[in-house]
């Protein structure tokens, strides 16, 4: 189970990253990266994860891609509507 300051903390930083998104990926991966990146932020990408996708995932399956296109394809669905 993840814990729930972990879960604020995720919630905060895709409310952050929302106002910042573009289509551009390049740049998303840029922003992106440096503040998931990092063995001590491995809870964190678990619980991004989980609050995009509401599935817990193994920490193994959240690696910075994975997060990142999580992200970039929950902005693009957000933006469809």
């Amino acid at each position: 189970m993840i814990e729930e300051k972990v879960l604020t903390e995720a919630k905060a930083i895709i409310d952050q990253l929302r106002p910042k998104y573009n289509s551009n990926r390049y740049q998303f991966d840029i922003i992106v990266i440096p503040l998931i990146q990092g063995k001590l932020k491995k809870k964190l990408r678990q619980a991004i994860i989980y609050q995009i996708t509401g599935e817990e995932r193994p920490l193994e399956k959240c690696g910075n891609f994975a997060v990142t296109n999580a992200l970039f394809n929950s902005f693009i669905q957000l933006q469809l509507f």
